[in-house]
């Protein structure tokens, strides 16, 4: 009879790692289940798990600050208008606009672009798109009637008289400001127009 012999050899630990290992071989069979960690996989491999329950609701934060001073170099743009019926020569129109609850730091300095008028350094824009340089208040004139005055925008009083009726002194404030205009004749007195103004 023949005998075989056997050689019995047990691998240091350790000893084989993934250069040893072959293409696909090892396999699910033979991975222990629980064994892998999330590290394992590459990213999108693991299925998205339930959605959480919502947290609870947090305290409100305090009131944030109530900004109404336009800031620096901001422009606020608007309309106008004066219309009115008037019995004669000389009749006072007048009306006012406010600058939207901002206020301005310091009080704008007004001035106007007549019906057609060419655009000045203070106020380069047109009455389609209105601007003012930094503390200046512009209007724009888009209609005047055939009764109102040459000099469309008195800027506080128009007058001597208004003057001394509602102490003004011409100029606008940093709220806004009022205008006033005198007609030339008996009849329908109106002023249109677009204005802007941008904080010093």
């Amino acid at each position: 009879m023949g005998g075989g012999a056997y050689a019995a050899t047990q691998l240091p630990k350790d000893s084989v790692g993934t250069r040893q290992l072959k293409k696909n071989a090892v396999v699910s069979s033979k991975v222990k289940n629980g064994s892998l960690l999330r590290r394992d996989f590459k990213a999108g491999q693991l299925p998205r798990g339930p959605k959480g329950d919502q947290g609870p609701k947090g305290n409100q934060g305090p009131t944030g600050p109530l900004t109404t001073t336009l800031p620096s170099g901001e422009t606020l743009r608007g309309e106008f208008k004066l219309d009115q019926y008037v019995p004669a020569t000389g009749s006072i129109v007048n009306t006012a606009i406010s600058f939207g609850g901002y206020t301005l730091a310091t009080a704008p300095t007004p001035e106007a672009v007549d019906l057609g008028g060419p655009p000045t350094a203070d106020c380069p824009g047109s009455a389609a798109s209105p601007a003012a340089a930094r503390g200046k208040l512009c209007f724009y004139l888009t209609v005047r009637s055939s009764v109102a005055t040459t000099d469309p925008y008195n800027l506080g009083p128009g007058m001597t008289a208004e003057d001394a009726m509602t102490g003004t002194d011409g100029k606008a404030d940093p709220f806004g400001a009022q205008l006033y205009a005198q007609s030339t004749g008996a009849g329908r007195a109106e002023i249109d127009g677009t204005w802007a103004v941008t904080a010093a």
